[in-house]
């Protein structure tokens, strides 16, 4: 079957470490669709778990976070994002970015964790903030 640009895959949940393990159930789900090799798969649950735990981090907050994935030109664009909550640093902290606090630090390791595991991860700070990576499909779901 081949896959449109217009097919993408998302789940949106509480701002809550408890909803991790779903959202790695959802993502392996959506990677393994595409007939992804299961080291690969088991990169991105780990980059998935990283970049939702940077919005997680710090002082509580209200708040949801989106993974979305979207296939297109034999690529895999998996984003999360919150409009909601802040990156690493709750908005009320903001003037105490360069003092390096656990938190950052946890989440500046987690970023860096998941640059090492897919080239070409960004950070998007343009709207919500996001964190983007991409991963080469293997094939196409039958």
């Amino acid at each position: 079957m081949a896959v449109s640009g217009a097919d993408r895959f998302t789940i949106e949940f509480p701002g809550d470490s408890l909803y991790l393990s779903t959202v790695r159930l959802f993502t392996s789900a959506v990677v393994r669709h595409f007939r992804t090799d299961e080291d690969t798969i088991g990169d991105v649950k780990v980059a998935v778990s990283e970049a939702c735990a940077a919005f997680i981090r710090g002082e509580q907050a209200e708040g949801s976070i989106q993974v979305a994935a979207v296939p297109a030109a034999g690529m895999l664009t998996i984003e999360v994002t919150s409009p909601d909550l802040s990156l690493a640093v709750p908005p009320q902290r903001m003037a105490e970015v360069d003092t390096p606090t656990p938190s950052r630090m946890a989440a500046e390791l987690g970023l860096e964790l998941i640059s090492s595991l897919f080239e070409g991860a960004e950070v998007v700070s343009e709207g919500p903030p996001a964190i983007r990576f991409s991963v080469p499909l293997a094939g196409t779901a039958a």
